[in-house]
């Protein structure tokens, strides 16, 4: 009762990922799944608790038991702790071992995301871009992707890329 109350204090976010760890570690992933979940709709976790919530999801991948959806909140942890290159990874993992999953175009995109923005990494983020584009090339972001890798835009700075978008914008206006 104490974990379902309205309470969006450390304390209680602890008692709901201490609780999901025992479920994880009986099998009752459902369960898991569910306080997880309300911990990371109602809450941002502590470092801590990430590192906590990332023992869940692996153990839970590692059991053979993970879907998709583990994987990608497997990879959300990673990105919480700044272990970039494990999130490209754990979402490389979905998209592979779940080709037919709803949301495989975005976590596709999401990866060269990572790789460009937060790592810096041109060659990971052009492979990850590509290959979404290739193989969804009606998705929604991916004229996005288009525009990223043929004006070059990942070898730009932030600020290189900011000044061609007002660049077009004041030519437009």
């Amino acid at each position: 009762e104490y974990i379902l109350r309205d309470d969006s204090s450390v304390r209680n976010t602890n008692a709901s990922i201490c609780l999901a760890l025992i479920y994880g570690e009986n099998g009752d992933y459902k369960q898991m799944d569910s306080l997880v979940s309300s911990v990371l709709e109602n809450r941002v976790p502590t470092n801590t608790q990430w590192n906590e919530l990332l023992s869940v999801y692996s153990k839970k991948i590692d059991d053979g038991m993970g879907q998709a959806q583990d994987f990608e909140k497997q990879a959300l942890c990673f990105l919480a702790l700044e272990m970039n290159k494990e999130a490209i990874a754990s979402l490389d993992s979905a998209c592979s071992k779940f080709p037919t999953y709803e949301k495989r175009a975005t976590l596709m995109y999401r990866a060269g995301f990572i790789a460009w923005n937060m790592m810096q990494d041109v060659d990971v983020a052009r492979t990850h871009y590509t290959q979404f584009i290739k193989e969804y090339p009606e998705h929604p972001l991916a004229p996005e992707a288009k525009q990223i890798l043929e004006n070059g835009m990942l070898e730009l700075s932030d600020e290189e890329i900011l000044d061609r978008i007002l660049s077009k914008q004041q030519k437009q206006g």
